[in-house]
């Protein structure tokens, strides 16, 4: 419910709620990942639910990690301003604007959540976080060591660190 609530500014208007978000997602979607790796090495065997609660929270981590990490940029920034960062970070702030950017825009920025669902969820699935080339490569021989069970007939201890490292 936390990615919910708010506009596309809750970094800045609600730095509290993002912070909790990034809290809940990064370190408890790291700990759900861990857990299904290390599940074919110590039951034996996948769990359908838990692959698709993976894949669910490697969709959520990089979109919650930029996320908090600009509202922990927006709190620094506000503090150097001479703001309370405490205060920010209950109540929010503006976050003052140079005067040539706001100048340049004609009308305010609509929030995303109006649109249909549709075209929110192909905006998040189609924009936003890419992927670099050696972030696909590296992710390409994880998936091969995932897979030398079957491809290359390994078995035993070290099926199960090529499991674990892939």
């Amino acid at each position: 419910m936390t990615g919910i609530v708010g506009s596309r500014m809750r970094w800045r208007t609600m730095p509290w709620l993002v912070v909790l978000f990034g809290l809940m997602i990064a370190p408890l979607g790291i700990t759900s990942i861990v857990f299904i790796i290390i599940q074919l090495v110590i039951i034996g065997t996948w769990s359908t639910i838990a692959l698709i609660g993976g894949a669910a929270v490697l969709l959520q981590i990089p979109y919650s990690l930029d996320e908090l990490l600009a509202s922990l940029q927006f709190l620094r920034r506000r503090q150097k301003a001479g703001q309370n960062w405490l205060r920010v970070l209950f109540v929010g702030d503006t976050g003052e604007e140079p005067k040539a950017a706001s100048a340049k825009r004609t009308k305010p920025l609509a929030d995303e959540f109006d649109q249909p669902a549709g075209n929110v969820l192909k905006s998040l699935l189609g924009g936003g976080v890419s992927l670099p080339r050696n972030l696909a490569l590296a992710a390409l021989i994880g998936l091969a060591l995932r897979f030398t069970r079957v491809t290359l007939g390994v078995d035993g201890t070290l099926a199960n660190a090529h499991h674990v490292i892939g």
